[in-house]
């Protein structure tokens, strides 16, 4: 099964992925779950922000604290605030997200802004 998952996953969108990881985390499939977690990280330049933002927060969380995670900073942050403002999230809920940007490895731009 983690094969043919994966083949399926790799040779999709790194937005197909996300919307499977979120498929699987309502169905407690793990191995869907951890095949579609590792092609988000690794595509997750290419994966649209409205997709990411709708990953549960402690799935948003993990992924965006992975070190692997394939994408410039400056689309970690874009996908951190389109978050808060989605769901309009507390101090606390916040910070937990603003924990996850690597605020060092942002662009001059977003550093400015």
């Amino acid at each position: 099964c983690d094969e043919w998952v994966m083949k399926a996953l790799n040779d999709s969108s790194g937005s197909c992925a996300a919307k499977l990881l979120l498929g699987a985390l309502n169905l407690n499939l793990d191995q869907v779950r951890d095949a579609s977690m590792k092609v988000v990280i690794d595509d997750f330049e290419s994966i649209d922000s409205d997709v990411l933002v709708g990953l549960p927060m402690e799935t948003l969380v993990t992924i965006l604290m992975q070190d692997r995670l394939n994408t410039r900073e400056d689309k970690v942050l874009d996908v951190i605030v389109a978050y808060i403002s989605t769901y309009q999230l507390g101090e606390s809920e916040s910070t937990i997200l603003w924990l996850c940007c690597r605020y060092v490895h942002l662009s001059t731009a977003k550093q400015i802004a």
